[in-house]
């Protein structure tokens, strides 16, 4: 898909070491800015398989009407230093819609992310604090939904909300690190970005670092005009029931006219082989003046998962339609199969339908 140009902005705030946010002042050499953004979503799914001990059941019909995503963004720059902190807001206002017509929601502030960076120059940069592992496309930025296609990410990226709850890893991509050296180098007709980072790994309950099994990861991405191909590699031990465990991720942005291809793939390897996954899916859109068909496919096989064990096919069809710079409504369409003799013919075959409102400010 397409990006706006507020939508590079806001990929910019997160990235760039001087961005140009929605709102900024300069101050005396010093840059403040604020940028944002704001969903409103509605999700129907007909049913849903659901692990009740040692066997998967159809759960009933679920529909939600949420407030999924609220980030602000502020920075600070000045000269080579920039200061970033990423504050993020999940499901304030969310829940089951009711017979009467009620909604009973809960949310709470979380600090996404909270870093300083050094800029060397173009070729070499030092950052540190807390931020979100620059693993695969969507990582980064994935909180930002506004700037692709689809309002469901990947299952790579947002597993389904029974997944952890049936077992298995809780997340399939890195979610974050502490200290990153990256930069991009550029060759004609060809740029090269890298990042080499490490993180705390597991923390306690009180958020504090265990002081053991560290974790390290590297990036590199090729890039040569609209189009994008990268690597990515993490390792970690920090996991207690499935010890060592290391992510290797393939992926392509390319772009023709106003089409849009989007792919990856994912294999996590464990160390005692009870929970290696393979994940992958695949995006084509096409964009006509503000709106974007696509389509796209999915899928996410589990072995340490009950119901995800032999493998989720997840079919997809949408469009999306951007209003003004700032404000886009889409609409999709899901069907998800399940193979594997433990999952009832009640849930062979599930439909979801996802509306979303989206604001970028």
């Amino acid at each position: 898909m397409r990006i706006t140009k507020l939508s590079l902005c806001l990929a910019a705030a997160l990235m760039a070491p001087i961005p140009a946010g929605a709102v900024s002042l300069d101050v005396h050499g010093t840059r403040l800015s604020v940028n944002g953004y704001l969903d409103l979503q509605y999700t129907y799914m007909d049913r849903m398989p659901m692990r009740m001990g040692a066997m998967v059941m159809a759960m009933d019909p679920v529909s939600t009407l949420d407030q999924d995503h609220l980030n602000l963004i502020f920075q600070v720059a000045r000269d080579r230093v920039l200061a970033n902190v990423n504050l993020q807001s999940r499901r304030a206002f969310s829940g089951a819609v009711q017979s009467d017509g009620s909604v009973d929601g809960q949310g709470s502030w979380d600090v996404l992310e909270a870093y300083g960076e050094y800029q060397f120059s173009d070729r070499f940069a030092v950052r540190g604090g807390q931020f979100l592992a620059p693993f695969g496309i969507y990582n980064h930025m994935r909180y930002a939904i506004a700037l692709f296609a689809p309002v469901v990410l990947p299952t790579m990226y947002e597993p389904p909300p029974n997944y952890a709850a049936s077992g298995g890893l809780d997340h399939l991509v890195p979610d974050s690190a502490n200290l990153m050296l990256h930069g991009q180098v550029e060759a004609p007709r060809l740029g090269v970005d890298y990042a080499v980072y490490m993180g705390s790994g597991h923390r306690t309950a009180t958020g504090m670092d265990k002081n053991e099994g560290k974790t390290v990861g590297a990036k590199v991405e090729l890039l040569t005009g609209a189009q994008r191909a990268g690597v990515s590699a993490y390792w970690a031990n920090d996991d207690d029931a499935f010890g060592d465990r290391v992510h290797l991720a393939g992926s392509l942005d390319l772009n023709a006219g106003a089409w849009n291809f989007q792919g990856e793939v994912l294999d996590i390897a464990t160390s005692t082989d009870a929970a290696d996954v393979l994940s992958y899916y695949a995006r084509v859109s096409y964009r006509v003046g503000s709106t974007t068909p696509f389509v796209g496919y999915d899928y996410l096989e589990d072995d340490g998962n009950l119901i995800y064990r032999g493998g989720m096919q997840r079919w997809s069809v949408g469009v999306g339609h951007e209003f003004s710079p700032t404000v886009s409504l889409k609409a999709e369409y899901h069907h998800h199969t399940y193979d594997g003799s433990n999952i009832p013919d009640a849930v062979q075959g599930v439909d979801m339908v996802r509306l979303a409102a989206i604001m970028v400010f």
